[in-house]
């Protein structure tokens, strides 16, 4: 739902990229959790947050100075998967796209989503497949179809990528 970019002043606040649509989740009182690196997500309660230019600045009750602020840089902040809201159709989370079988409109089998990795201007999929790694973008111009329910999706890549691609 977001990532920890860094911290903010000297009192345990952080700036945070928010992917959420539903910003009600960064409210006074809401527990998210952070991983950092992956690690074991910890429970984190939210004391206070206000927009700030691209993003959020939050302070979190169990981040009390800068130096501790700082051990959270990077971090993804998550909810659990039994509170997330239903999407409308046609719509998903980014999490239920790592795993999907990736195919070109031709049915080229490109391969597996391994992660969705968030860019500043669009985020990417990071597909292993015969060809090695593969990063395409996550556009609406280039990700034609996503089903969930048969784990699939289908990309029309622009010409040259795959080969881009080490």
């Amino acid at each position: 739902m977001g990532r920890v970019r860094g911290p903010h002043g000297i009192h345990g606040e952080v700036v945070v990229s928010s992917y959420t649509d539903f910003p009600q989740r960064l409210a006074k009182g809401s527990r998210i959790y952070l991983s950092v690196s992956g690690a074991e997500p910890q429970p984190l309660n939210i004391e206070s947050s206000r927009p700030h230019k691209m993003g959020w600045i939050i302070k979190f009750d169990q981040l009390q100075n800068r130096t501790e602020a700082e051990t959270a840089r990077n971090g993804d902040l998550l909810v659990p998967e039994t509170s997330l809201h239903p999407l409308p159709e046609g719509r998903y989370y980014p999490h239920q796209l790592i795993g999907c079988e990736v195919f070109t409109l031709s049915n080229q089998e490109l391969g597996v989503v391994k992660n969705v990795v968030d860019m500043v201007s669009n985020p990417l999929l990071e597909v292993e497949g015969p060809h090695g790694e593969i990063l395409i973008p996550l556009v609406e111009s280039i990700v034609i179809r996503v089903d969930l329910s048969q784990r699939r999706v289908t990309v029309d890549p622009p010409k040259g990528l795959i080969e881009l691609n080490p």
